[in-house]
């Protein structure tokens, strides 16, 4: 977050950037970190916070993009935790990495 408001504040060659500005953003921990508020502060920026639960009013991406794959993640993770899996010692399903892979996250995000 911290590197987005450097780069969205940051004069580049040929762009006008407004001493005050908004930026708005949903209710995300990792957005709102002191750090974030510091900075934004810092460089004029005011912060807008949209609410929990609301985010899909403001932000049409959460409508076209966010929204099915967020509905397609929960099946297809089911799905794959159903297949067969190796056991640990004790008989309890042994953990998958994420390094090797997650199925269900690269259809979810080729299928939205």
């Amino acid at each position: 977050m911290l590197d987005l408001v450097k780069t969205v504040r940051c004069p580049q060659p040929g762009v006008l950037v407004h001493p005050a500005s908004i930026l708005v953003l949903d209710s995300f921990r990792g957005h709102l970190t002191p750090e974030v508020k510091k900075l934004m502060q810092e460089t004029q920026m005011q912060l807008a916070v949209i609410l929990g639960n609301i985010t899909f009013l403001w932000q049409p991406l959460d409508i076209c993009l966010n929204k099915p794959f967020k509905g397609r993640m929960p099946q297809l993770y089911r799905e794959w935790m159903r297949q067969d899996r190796a056991l640990t010692p004790t008989g309890v399903l042994a953990l998958r990495r994420l390094s090797s892979g997650c199925p269900p996250l690269s259809t979810a995000c080729c299928t939205t």
